[in-house]
């Protein structure tokens, strides 16, 4: 684990940014899984078939283009789909290995950044039921800020001090109509990716031009295949950067088998061309339920006394020793 990543979750530096293998972790469905989730609402509403929904599963399309055809059959058909039941089906904050993963996760920092439309992260501590989260305004949960609204992305939001906040950039499940789920939404907010320029116009690449420049950040929960939008970003962001003391770190967690040795050099190099440090782990024994025993591991390593303590400690054990 790399001594700058600890020492920035240490003094408050670091921003993890998450995505959807997290949540996995937690039991949420797959990206794929997800698409097909919603097509399976379509079927009990009588919009398509058992056999239609055969057909979507096996016809070879991403999982965007296929929440792309869902949301138009939705739409046509005048039916809403239920994400958050999609997402959170009865009993999801008891799950053990969810409350595990988000529970280290908040002891890294009390800023957060992610991809992802669920409410994980609105649980800072793990310890509140469903029926507390509909009872109380999600946007206020102990002294927390929820942010998932375009307008409201500011990187000013992460300094404010003694306050928890959660950004989604993509939308949250308790607002469908902003999140971004089709084609058209992600061409909306990336789809200039050819133009170098990033104003305040677009207020999503904008904060996260500011996010890549001016905060720590630690990727967790991507796969290599999910991060063409991070990519353009970090490579813009890198080519853009001159004092090279003073510019923020990225780190990213990816998942690897022992016997890929040869293949995690080659990731190493072409993320340090991004300006990211990789830090693999290996799944040979626990699968992906090794980063769950790193993030632990790593909530530990940070929960010691500020240097200001451990400097006072030192300077007391000299004074008693006659130095």
């Amino acid at each position: 684990m790399p001594e700058n990543l600890i020492s920035s979750a240490r003094f408050g530096r670091l921003v993890p940014f998450i995505g959807a293998g997290v949540s996995k972790l937690a039991g949420a469905p797959t990206w794929s899984e997800f698409a097909d989730a919603a097509f399976s609402q379509l079927v009990d509403g009588k919009v398509l078939t058992y056999s239609d929904l055969e057909q979507i599963k096996n016809k070879a399309m991403s999982p965007r283009v296929k929440l792309s055809l869902a949301l138009s059959l939705a739409k046509k058909s005048g039916i809403e789909i239920d994400f958050k039941k999609i997402l959170h089906p009865q009993g999801w904050e008891q799950n053990e290995k969810g409350r595990r993963v988000y529970r280290a996760l908040w002891a890294l920092s009390n800023n957060f950044v992610t991809t992802n439309y669920d409410l994980w992260l609105h649980i800072d501590d793990v310890q509140f039921s469903a029926n507390e989260l509909r009872e109380e305004s999600v946007s206020k949960l102990n002294n927390k800020k929820i942010i998932y609204k375009k307008d409201e992305l500011l990187i000013s939001e992460l300094a404010v001090p003694d306050r928890k906040t959660v950004v989604h950039i993509h939308g949250c499940v308790e607002h469908p109509k902003e999140m971004l789920l089709s084609t058209a939404d992600y061409l909306e907010v990336y789809g200039s990716l050819s133009k170098d320029e990033i104003t305040e116009r677009n207020k999503t690449r904008y904060f996260l031009r500011q996010l890549f420049k001016d905060k720590d950040l630690l990727f967790i929960g991507y796969q290599l295949d999910e991060l063409e939008i991070l990519e353009y970003l970090m490579l813009k962001q890198h080519q853009q950067k001159t004092d090279v003391e003073n510019q923020a770190r990225h780190y990213i967690f990816q998942s690897f088998f022992q016997s890929e040795r040869k293949l995690i050099e080659g990731i190493k190099d072409y993320f340090q061309k991004l300006g990211v440090v990789l830090i693999p782990y290996f799944r040979d024994e626990n699968n992906y339920d090794e980063l769950i025993n790193i993030l632990e591991d790593l909530s530990h390593k940070i929960q010691i006394p500020n240097p200001s303590k451990i400097e006072i400690e030192r300077l007391m054990e000299g004074l008693l020793d006659g130095d």
